[in-house]
């Protein structure tokens, strides 16, 4: 079943998936897309799924599994996929520093939503680049706005190696006193 409309079409497809046309969105609880900022500052992303209200059971969205089951298999996914060429299916590696996904806060300025708060970023933290079969080194940075500003500046990062790195991200490797410079402490400010 194609369902037509001015902006695209809606499709259902035999197996029951829900196929949107590029462009095209799912508001839930209004009738209008909000525009945020993709976190530069500047108000340029409009996400083609948007759940909006004006009470917290409004404006939520769930994503749960029910299993009896105590693993990773069963338990609910939200997955962001970056790849690293124009089209879907191609599975061109990604780059070493490229973000794969983010989790942005915003607020209102009483101006528009192009102000972001913090954010957590999933990035390339490898040594292979772009990344190969099976290798693929990860770190998570968390990152906040000072007062006053618009700018999301890294604080911590928790790199490829399980360090916890806080302020710039870049892991030094000092001398445990023996002279050689081979240890690279677990946590760095």
């Amino acid at each position: 079943l194609t369902l037509y409309g001015p902006n695209g079409a809606i499709t259902l497809t035999p197996t029951s998936d829900l196929i949107l046309s590029n462009g095209t969105g799912i508001i839930v609880g209004a009738t209008t897309q909000v525009t945020i900022s993709d976190g530069d500052g500047a108000t340029n992303l409009i996400p083609e799924f948007q759940v909006l209200g004006t009470l917290a059971a409004d404006g939520s969205l769930l994503v749960a599994s029910f299993n009896t089951t105590n693993t990773r298999a069963v338990s609910p996914h939200i997955a962001l996929v970056k790849g690293a060429a124009a089209t879907q299916v191609a599975t061109t590696g990604v780059a070493d520093n490229e973000v794969l996904g983010s989790i942005i806060w915003y607020g209102s300025d009483a101006v528009d939503f192009e102000s972001p708060a913090a954010a957590i970023e999933g990035v390339v933290d490898s040594t292979t680049s772009p990344a190969t079969a099976g290798i693929m080194g990860g770190s998570l940075e968390f990152s906040t706005t000072a007062n006053g500003g618009e700018t999301l500046t890294l604080a911590v990062t928790i790199n490829n190696a399980q360090n916890v790195l806080i302020g710039s991200g870049t892991s030094l490797t000092i001398s445990n006193g023996d002279g050689a410079t081979d240890l690279i402490p677990g946590v760095q400010v």
